[in-house]
């Protein structure tokens, strides 16, 4: 005879593990069968890590100059639009890798 709490309680813990991001994009336990599938999401989620490094250390070296060649209201103006257009291509790339993410595990 099966003990329904002891299911319920299973089937709780299993639904509380789902609503964690870790578990949908790095746990990912529908990629487990395919190990290619696996190695390709690795891959997805380092160039993705790779291109926040880059665009990080891009706004800090473009402060940094411009800091030292502009002054008072321009300097904050000139980074502010440099800030903006590499927050966009951050946004950009993050979108793009959820979205090869989403077709590797077979959603549309």
């Amino acid at each position: 005879m099966v003990d329904i709490d002891n299911e319920l309680f299973e089937l709780y813990k299993e639904v509380s593990k789902v609503k964690k991001i870790k578990y949908f994009f790095i746990d990912s336990p529908f990629l487990e069968e395919d190990e290619e599938k696996v190695q390709e999401k690795n891959k997805i989620f380092l160039k993705l890590f790779y291109k926040m490094i880059f665009y990080l250390l891009v706004v800090l070296t473009c402060g940094f100059f411009l800091y030292k060649c502009l002054h008072g209201k321009m300097f904050l103006i000139v980074f502010g639009a440099i800030f903006l257009l590499v927050f966009i291509f951050a946004i950009l790339s993050v979108s793009k890798a959820l979205t090869k993410f989403a077709k590797l595990s077979g959603y549309s």
